[in-house]
C-alpha cells in the first residue's frame, strides 16, 4: 500500500477514531464521578443511558483506531481473523474497567470530603477491585494476543505458499 494512502487512512479514520475513543473515556470518567458522587442511591436512568452512550462511542472510536492499525501496518494484530474479535473485546473490556475504576475512586474521594466515610470506603474498595480487574484483563489480553501471534507465525511458516 502506498504511503500516501496510509497517511490518508490515518488522517481520516485513525485521528477521528482516537479523538472519539479518548473523548468517550474522559466522558465516562466524568459520568461515573457524577453518578457515584451523589451516592449510590441517586443514579438516574438518564445517567445510565449516558453511560451506555459513552461506552458505545468509546467502542466505535476503539474500532476505528484498531481498523486503522490493521490496515496500515498490522504489526500489533497479526493474528487469525477469527481471533480478532476476542482480542479486541478483551482490550476494550480492560479499558472500560479502567474508566469505571477511575470514576469510582475519584467519587470515593468526593464522598470522603462530604463527610461520608463509609460510602467513601465502599466506593474506594469497589474502585480498587476494578483496578485489579482491569489489570488482570489487560495482562490476559496481552498474553493471549502474543500466544495467538506466535501460533499464527508458526502456521504461516509451516504452510507452503506455492
Amino acid at each position: 500500500m502506498p504511503k500516501s494512502v496510509r497517511a490518508l487512512i490515518q488522517i481520516f479514520i485513525g485521528v477521528p477514531g482516537a479523538l472519539i475513543w479518548a473523548g468517550g473515556l474522559l466522558c465516562g470518567i466524568g459520568l461515573f464521578i457524577k453518578a457515584f458522587g451523589g451516592g449510590l442511591n441517586r443514579i438516574d436512568p438518564a445517567e445510565m443511558a449516558a453511560i451506555a452512550a459513552m461506552a458505545l462511542a468509546t467502542l466505535v472510536g476503539f474500532a476505528m483506531v484498531m481498523s486503522t492499525e490493521i490496515v496500515t501496518s498490522g504489526r500489533r494484530y497479526r493474528i487469525e481473523a477469527r481471533r480478532l474479535i476476542p482480542c479486541a473485546g478483551l482490550e476494550f473490556g480492560a479499558q472500560l474497567f479502567a474508566v469505571v475504576a477511575a470514576g469510582t475512586i475519584i467519587a470515593a474521594f468526593m464522598q470522603f470530603g462530604k463527610g461520608e466515610p463509609v460510602l467513601a470506603l465502599l466506593l474506594g474498595f469497589i474502585g480498587l477491585l476494578m483496578v485489579a480487574g482491569a489489570s488482570w484483563v489487560a495482562v490476559r489480553a496481552n498474553a493471549l494476543r502474543k500466544r495467538w501471534k506466535a501460533e499464527y507465525r508458526r502456521m504461516r511458516e509451516d504452510t507452503p505458499w506455492d
